[in-house]
């Protein structure tokens, strides 16, 4: 009869065999008892299964593992490199990116698990406020494995972030045709084509990216945003398939209210305009949609109505053209032709504002860093009301230059201050640009510009 192995030897091969040992631990548990303790005492431990293990547990964001498994490793000078590349990622999860710097350095000169570390390395630089380190790190790595998906995504996001955005639509689009992360990739490719006012390709991309994953905690904000870009492109019953995805109050009424204008139903959108005007009194939506009705009414008594209730929405939303456009038309049926040459002074001056920002913009997102056309950018999407705009703009500066901080807190404060408009049609002698150099104190009130959402 031939003599069976030693259970040593049946855990020794199960572990070269690539099976994690602490599965065959628990099963000698189960089917060993007592002896088990005194068995993995003589077992060698494998480094190769232990750094898997720690991979594995830093997945699970299990730190206390990861930590142990890198005190162990430190018995093993050939998997010296393993060991720094545990460490650097234990300092990352402690917010520590320029002590981890080093350690993923060394250990990203360990071919195998170069690419691991290389992205790494990236984050460390991008947390420790080095775009640009942080940006050839991530290159490095896709040069060298053009598969790396997780890189390439962490490439885009920091170069949406500086406004490249041509390059990061371009890495976008790559992930896109390789289906990696759809929910999170179409959002990020999304929100810039928003920002660029392509709205039927941003909704192409919120509504796919919505299908991609049903349970996504951001679809109602996608929902909101692709609903938007519906109305935008005139699609709104394509608009209300997606409208109960949406938790911000007032937008489904606002679809309703639109739908009702375009099918000439005056009296029901102004009922719903109603109650939105009791929760949000100056809101330029609804004053654009009033004033779309009332238009329609064609009447010098609803264009005198109206013109009170625009008046006090144009106080706040000082360079929004298409208010301008409509006051314009409803000074020209009220009789008021001074009105209407003030309105049609707005306009002509944010038309040109406007096609200043637009070719700032376009030249902008092909450059990588060029401050003075940043700058200039900043500063044209304030001049058109671009208030968030104009805000990823100063931080862009700021994770490029951190050395302009204080050139750029000024401009910062400026997009919390309310705007004149370009020529007042309420009749105060302010009707030039001249009376909106930078450091004037307007008085009408105008709301801050809203914290941009994360690339991701």
């Amino acid at each position: 009869m031939s003599q069976k192995p030693a259970p040593q030897t049946i855990v020794q091969s199960r572990v070269s065999s690539g099976i994690p040992i602490w599965i065959w631990g628990v099963l000698i548990v189960l089917g060993g008892g007592i002896g088990f303790s005194l068995l993995t005492k003589s077992i060698p431990v494998d480094p190769a299964v232990m750094f898997a293990e720690a991979i594995a547990a830093s997945e699970k964001q299990d730190g206390k593992l990861v930590q142990e498994i890198s005190e162990k490793l430190k018995d093993f000078p050939e998997y010296s490199r393993q060991q720094r590349l545990l460490e650097g990622m234990l300092f990352l999860g402690r917010s520590r990116p320029v002590k981890a710097i080093p350690f993923l350095k060394e250990a990203s000169e360990e071919k195998s698990i170069r690419g691991k570390a290389l992205m790494f390395l990236g984050t460390a630089y991008a947390q420790a406020e080095d775009p640009r380190m942080s940006i050839s790190t991530f290159e490095m790595a896709l040069s060298e494995d053009e598969n790396a998906n997780a890189i390439r995504q962490n490439l885009a996001s920091m170069l949406t972030d500086l406004l490249a955005w041509d390059e990061a639509l371009s890495q976008l689009s790559i992930l896109v045709e390789k289906e990696y992360k759809l929910a999170q990739v179409l959002k990020m490719r999304a929100d810039i084509r928003l920002d660029l006012g392509l709205f039927s390709e941003a909704a192409t991309d919120y509504a796919a990216s919505i299908r991609a994953d049903k349970n996504d905690p951001l679809n109602s904000l996608k929902a909101e945003r692709l609903v938007k870009c519906l109305v935008k492109t005139g699609e709104l019953q394509k608009a209300e398939e997606y409208i109960e995805g949406v938790d911000q109050p007032g937008t489904a009424d606002y679809l309703n209210a639109e739908k009702l204008v375009a099918a000439d139903k005056s009296t029901e959108a102004l009922a719903i305009l109603q109650q939105f005007r009791e929760r949000a009194p100056n809101d330029p939506q609804m004053g654009l949609m009033f004033g779309k009705i009332m238009l329609k009414q064609n009447t010098k008594e609803k264009a005198e109505e109206a013109l009170v209730i625009l008046g006090n929405v144009v106080r706040i939303s000082t360079r929004d053209i298409e208010l301008f456009r409509i006051i314009v038309d409803l000074a020209k049926i009220a009789g008021d032709d001074q009105l209407a040459g003030l309105a049609q002074q707005n306009v002509e001056l944010l038309t040109e504002k406007n096609k200043i920002y637009a070719e700032k913009l376009a030249a902008t997102i092909k450059t990588r860093e060029d401050f003075a056309l940043r700058m200039e950018l900043g500063e044209a999407a304030h001049e058109v009301g671009r208030l968030e705009i104009a805000t990823k703009v100063y931080d862009a500066i700021q994770r490029y230059y951190p050395d302009k901080l204080d050139e750029i807190s000024s401009l910062r404060t400026r997009l919390y201050e309310p705007q004149r408009q370009l020529v007042n049609i309420f009749g105060v002698k302010e009707a030039s640009e001249k009376s909106l150099e930078p450091g004037t104190s307007p008085t009408e009130p105008v709301n801050p510009p809203a914290s941009p959402p994360n690339a991701g």
